[in-house]
């Protein structure tokens, strides 16, 4: 009985061992599959940290605008200090990216600016090319909204009022100096890249 009892135990054991080589074997095989396959995929593009995209409608909508996407800025108002959402749907068309433009800088706004006196504002430098196509998204969109993207996060979405030539504009959003710090050090940091 006792013999019987080992034979049982060393077949058992040689057909587990046999199932892990097996098993090992397609492992291997799975892994060599997957390198190939990922060598042969097309790489993911990156998503540019800054756009700016046009507002194509406000609020709630049962259908939603063909082209677009539904987005919620947060917005505080100064004189209460109340934070109320806002739901606006961006075009996907990106207008302008962080190709355009050559550097950013954290301003604290001043009385005359769009910003409340005293918060911070991000100061954006576009180049040349930048700067044209810029001045042109303005001038043909006047009356329209003007959404401003960093790093996947809606930061403002304010109207446009005239043409802006010049090659500088100024984000002004419901951020801390150190939440534009961080922003315009993304925005810079992927212009080296």
């Amino acid at each position: 009985m006792k013999h019987s009892k080992e034979a049982a135990l060393v077949a058992r054991t040689r057909r587990l061992v046999g199932t892990f080589k097996l098993v090992k074997r397609s492992c291997v095989l799975l892994s060599v599959l997957l390198c190939v396959l990922t060598s042969l995929a097309a790489p993911v593009p990156a998503v540019p940290v800054f756009q700016m995209r046009l507002v194509v409608s406000q609020g709630p909508q049962s259908t939603p605008p063909k082209d677009a996407e539904s987005v919620n800025l947060m917005v505080t108002n100064s004189a209460t200090g109340q934070v109320h959402g806002e739901i606006l749907w961006i075009g996907k068309k990106v207008l302008i990216d962080q190709s355009d433009l050559l550097s950013t800088t954290v301003v604290m706004s001043t009385p005359g600016t769009s910003n409340a006196p005293g918060r911070p504002g991000i100061d954006v430098t576009f180049t040349r090319k930048g700067s044209q196509q810029f001045a042109e998204v303005t001038r043909r969109s006047i009356n329209q909204r003007l959404a401003i993207i960093i790093d996947g996060q809606l930061v403002s979405a304010p109207v446009i009022k005239s043409e802006i030539t010049g090659g500088k504009a100024m984000i002004s959003g419901n951020f801390t100096r150190d939440e534009a710090l961080e922003l315009s050090n993304k925005i810079n940091q992927a212009l080296k890249n």
